[in-house]
């Protein structure tokens, strides 16, 4: 998936296609600024796509896994056949993509969510 300025936040995680997963450090309608091996670059939405969202970043950002349920510091995603699920009550979001997950859990809770492995 491509990404656009409106989705981005900072300190998301997206993948550039020739390096791989950077960190979002700023960025405008034209290029995103990103940390790559302790430098700041810069290139063109064009050369980034968004990661899906796998057991595998839920577990690197510190999610346990029980029951068909990914938890975390009382946040909660279903584990769904057609992909993971935020739950909130009788409102449920589908959450494809690190920066995705990244976004909602700094709106919920004003605090990052970054990775512990």
């Amino acid at each position: 998936m491509e990404i656009t300025a409106r989705e981005l936040g900072y300190k998301n995680l997206i993948n550039h296609k020739e390096l791989g997963t950077v960190e979002v450090v700023g960025f405008n309608e034209e290029i995103i600024q990103y940390l790559h091996l302790d430098t700041i670059y810069y290139d063109e939405y064009s050369k980034f796509e968004a990661i899906p969202l796998t057991e595998e970043w839920l577990l690197k950002f510190g999610f346990t896994f029980s029951d068909m349920i990914y938890s975390f510091d009382g946040f909660e995603i279903l584990d769904l056949k057609q992909g993971l699920e935020f739950y909130n009550h009788d409102y449920p979001i589908k959450i494809k993509y690190v920066h995705q997950l990244q976004n909602l859990y700094y709106a919920l809770t004003q605090t990052e969510l970054t990775l512990t492995k």
